[in-house]
Parts: structure tokens; C-alpha cells; sequence
């Protein structure tokens, strides 16, 4: 029995992680940054918009165990390096 609960955690574990990162990891985010450094900092973006030059970069964020739900979570490059990034309104569509 304990051997299907540690399989069980497991699985959670990494499908969590498949498609949203911690929401402690986006404070390593800073002005400037270039798209390499950031993608090395938080992983691959689970979506990408590219629109009048401006390059945007989509992520699903949690904060568990604080909170399991999943937020969005933007990062706006322009000419390669961040101009402005943060959580954004759950009306917005990716």
C-alpha cells in the first residue's frame, strides 16, 4: 500500500512540474535580462506571442503549498531583453 502512495506522490509530482513552475522561481526575473537568461532561470515558457516586435513569453505559475491553484504569468521582451514582467489577470487569454 505505501508502495501505490509513493508512486501516487510521484506522478503529482512531476505532472505538477511539467507544466507550471513555482511561483518563487519568477523572482529571479529582473529588467534587462536577455531571453537566454531567462529561460535558463524558469524553464521553457508554455506559450510564446510575438506582436510589433515585442516578444512575450507565457508561464503557469503555483504556489504550493500556499496555494494550488495555477496563475498566469508574463514576461515581455523587446529587442531581446526584458522589458516588463508579472502576473497576469486570469481574464487576459494566452
Amino acid at each position: 500500500m505505501k508502495r501505490i502512495w509513493w508512486i501516487a506522490l510521484v506522478v503529482l509530482s512531476l505532472s505538477l512540474s511539467s507544466c507550471a513552475r513555482p511561483a518563487s522561481k519568477m523572482i529571479a526575473i529582473s529588467p534587462g535580462m536577455s531571453r537566454e537568461e531567462v529561460i535558463a532561470a524558469v524553464g521553457k515558457p508554455n506559450n510564446i506571442d510575438y506582436a510589433d516586435g515585442v516578444e512575450r513569453l507565457y508561464y503557469a505559475v503555483f504556489d504550493w503549498p500556499l496555494d494550488s491553484s495555477v496563475s498566469k504569468y508574463v514576461i515581455v521582451l523587446v529587442d531581446g531583453k526584458v522589458y516588463s514582467y508579472g502576473a497576469q489577470s486570469s481574464t487576459d487569454e494566452w
